[in-house]
């Protein structure tokens, strides 16, 4: 009788084991997340899992003031092809997570100033509402706007950079709306 009990049990454990095995979800590691860094314009942050620097601009913008673009797109054969060159049919940019970084060592503008005064903000096309917010730590100020997609956009002013970032999005429950504040909350300068 004991025999039979102590077969039983093991079946049951080994059942067991492979019940776990087979029907439990499994914690993993989490991804580790690609990190942006650039000295040159002091900041650091995370890139959002499922995207890809479709773009990096350096230009001078007006009175000889440099401009730096970074944008990022959801990772997909569409948005690579699109990036690429390759032929994809006709139709608007994918929405996008970019961020613009303008010298300010000549103009220190605040972000209110460079929100309010410069076209790079298209503030013009916003409901005119700025909340106060803090990225890194730091004051920074807030809008939404609308184009060809709404928009939503964090300004904040250092002394050497202007920092503009931006998700543009079509709906407001899109998951670009996520990825952009995970995003910014790793922000650092």
């Amino acid at each position: 009788m004991k025999k039979n009990i102590l077969i039983f049990t093991g079946f049951v454990l080994i059942a067991s084991f492979i019940a776990w095995l087979l029907f439990v979800e499994k914690v993993s590691a989490p991804a580790k997340e690609e990190q942006y860094v650039s000295e040159k314009f002091g900041i650091s942050f995370s890139v959002p899992d499922g995207y890809f620097i479709a773009h990096e601009i350096t230009e001078e913008g007006s009175g000889e003031r440099e401009r730096y673009t970074i944008v990022f797109m959801e990772d997909t054969k569409e948005n690579r092809d699109l990036v690429s060159g390759v032929s994809t049919p006709e139709r608007d940019g994918p929405p996008t997570i970019t961020i613009g970084i303008f010298q300010n060592n000549l103009d220190n503008y605040t972000a209110r100033s460079f929100i309010e005064g410069t076209s790079f903000s298209n503030f013009k096309l916003s409901d005119g509402v700025i909340s106060e917010t803090t990225i890194a730590g730091e004051s920074a100020l807030s809008y939404h706007a609308s184009g060809l997609y709404e928009n939503k956009n964090i300004v904040i002013a250092r002394q050497n950079f202007v920092y503009m970032f931006t998700a543009f999005y079509n709906d407001p429950k899109d998951k670009i709306l996520t990825d952009f504040e995970e995003m910014v909350k790793t922000v650092r300068f």
